[in-house]
Order: structure tokens, then C-alpha cells, then sequence
């Protein structure tokens, strides 16, 4: 299977598979560039939701805890803030993923702009060349 042609930021070479007749990747052929932002822009967030939501039912049961006095005013405020650190830790996970997305969409539009920039130069240099054969010249030329 081809390696994709696409080159990456860093300026290493994509190493993922190219996809049918196409020398891109899925990731990079920009016939895929609405699904990918889609897909990207619900990244992570399912994950961390599923994690938080026991956090909230547990913090329901402390204060059931406190109310029915099954657990005392400090213990029921020391588990509160136990599960308030668990939920920041889990918000810091959500901010990390969304960073990692929006790199991940900075490098492809970089590299989707560096392709349409080498594309439209070998479309220029085929109009000149086909402007020379037929004795014309392009105009800004």
C-alpha cells in the first residue's frame, strides 16, 4: 500500500496509508476536511463526561450522607472536596484534548494551504508552459 505524500508540520513525511487512487491519506485529502473537522470537534469530550458523571452521583450521596447524618458536616466537606479535585483533574483532561485537537487542526489546515500553494504553482507552470507552446504569454507572467 502507498505511504501518504502529505508532509506534516514538523516536516516528516505522513507515514499513514494513502486511501484508493488518492496519494493522501484520509486525514489529509481535503475531500474529507468537513467530516474530519466534524469529527474532531466532539473529540474527547464523551470520555471524560462518562467519567464525571460517577463523580456527581457519588457527591449526591455524601450530601444524602450528611442529611440523613450517616456522615458528619467535616467528612461529608472533606469527600466534597476530594471529588471537586477529581472533577478539576477531569477538566484539565477535557482542555488537554481540545488543545490536542486544535493543533491537530492548525497542522492539517497548514498542510492543506501547503498543498494548494505546490498545487497552484504546477497549474501556473502548466498554463506557461501551454501559453509558450501556443506562442502567448500569461498575463502578471
Amino acid at each position: 500500500m502507498q505511504q501518504c505524500t502529505a508532509t506534516k508540520k514538523n516536516g516528516d513525511r505522513c507515514a499513514a496509508p494513502a486511501q484508493g487512487s488518492s496519494e493522501l491519506c484520509w486525514a489529509h485529502n481535503p475531500l474529507n476536511r468537513t467530516k474530519r473537522v466534524k469529527t474532531a470537534s466532539r473529540g474527547g469530550r464523551g470520555k471524560a463526561a462518562k467519567r464525571i458523571q460517577p463523580l456527581w452521583d457519588e457527591i449526591r450521596t455524601v450530601i444524602a450522607g450528611v442529611e440523613s447524618e450517616r456522615l458528619t458536616p467535616p467528612q461529608g466537606n472533606t469527600m466534597i472536596r476530594g471529588f471537586h479535585a477529581l472533577i478539576l483533574l477531569a477538566r484539565l483532561e477535557i482542555e488537554k484534548a481540545e488543545l490536542e485537537i486544535a493543533e491537530r487542526r492548525l497542522d492539517l489546515d497548514v498542510e492543506e494551504r501547503t498543498e494548494l500553494r505546490h498545487r497552484l504553482e504546477e497549474l501556473e507552470e502548466e498554463i506557461d508552459a501551454r501559453s509558450t507552446m501556443n506562442g502567448h504569454r500569461r498575463l502578471g507572467a
